[in-house]
């Protein structure tokens, strides 16, 4: 779909969910928002560049060098921009409303992962904090013995191989003692095992993605009922 109220209607409607129905802060989300716009803005410009023949038409908006703008191809441009937008803002709604143990836990319990698989997962999303951690203090106890920041290419990577070789030691270690006591708990891999916290699909859960799935296809009826409505270059009346 290259047209531009269809994406525009349906991110709207994501962030009216993302704030109506989540205690997700505003600032919080914005920054975290911001960064993808600007990608997108400069995909999309590029995009409107090197439009392709179908979406040319329309008058000239502006040209120079060899590149010819016309206005096709900047509403198709804006059209990706805002459908690329619905998939991050989309990917926002879930990433931060998400808990990554129940969601594992629900991804062996509801569409059978492997346990070995699930909580070798966990634990190594768990190591994450412990990395940053360990890496400040190294960083910390450099500076104790005088060791400054790294000035130059070269000096940058002789500072990557003191960081470096150190954390993957500790990370070695780690993943020893965790894999060791995860086969003394009887994380064997068994599949017929039960499990103390239990996920399952309610009924909240489908009355959420009938809700995500309806607004897209009532989206598109409105789009296609106004005229706005348009699939590889050709309006649909």
């Amino acid at each position: 779909m290259f047209d531009i109220f269809t994406p525009l209607v349906y991110l709207i409607f994501i962030i009216l969910i993302t704030f109506a129905f989540t205690d997700i802060s505003l600032k919080r989300w914005l920054l975290i928002f911001s960064p993808f716009v600007l990608f997108i803005l400069s995909f999309s410009w590029t995009r409107m560049l090197y439009t392709s023949e179908s979406f040319q038409g329309g008058a000239i908006l502006f040209e120079f060098w060899y590149f010819q703008v016309t206005t096709e191809a900047l509403l198709v441009s804006i059209s990706l921009a805002l459908r690329s937008l619905c998939f991050i803002a989309l990917s926002l709604l879930f990433i931060l409303t998400t808990d990554s143990t129940k969601l594992m836990l629900s991804l062996m319990q509801q569409l059978k992962l492997p346990p070995k698989v699930t909580y070798g997962v966990l634990a190594g999303y768990r190591f994450l904090p412990t990395f940053k951690h360990e890496l400040e203090i190294l960083r910390q106890a450099h500076r104790i013995r005088g060791v400054g920041r790294a000035k130059g290419i070269k000096g940058r990577i002789q500072q990557f191989k003191r960081y470096s070789i150190p954390l993957l030691a500790n990370a070695i270690r780690k993943a020893e003692r965790v894999a060791n006591a995860m086969e003394s708990k009887g994380f064997t891999g068994d599949r017929n095992r039960t499990h103390y916290h239990e996920m399952k699909v309610c009924r909240r859960d489908w009355v959420f993605f009938g809700s995500m799935v309806g607004a897209l296809f009532l989206t598109v009826f409105m789009s296609y009922y106004f005229g706005y409505l348009n699939i590889f270059g050709r309006e649909i009346n």
